[in-house]
């Protein structure tokens, strides 16, 4: 267990400073994005689409609320 106190955070391969971060546990902006784009493109789901038009993390959340 992690003790952090931000609800979605991640343990680090490496502890190091990254501008944006107050504590070694939290997400910098982008790395929630990022993840979510390896997940995606991993499933296979949307091959045949072109890279660009692939839906973001941002746009699914938008149609599930």
């Amino acid at each position: 267990m992690i003790a952090s106190p931000y609800i979605i955070h991640r343990r680090p391969v490496r502890k190091v400073a990254a501008e944006g971060r107050d504590q070694w546990a939290r997400l910098t902006p982008n790395t929630f994005t990022a993840e979510f784009r390896k997940t995606r493109d991993k499933c296979k789901c949307f091959e045949n689409m072109p890279r660009q038009h692939r839906p973001t993390f941002h746009e699914i959340q938008a149609l599930g609320s």
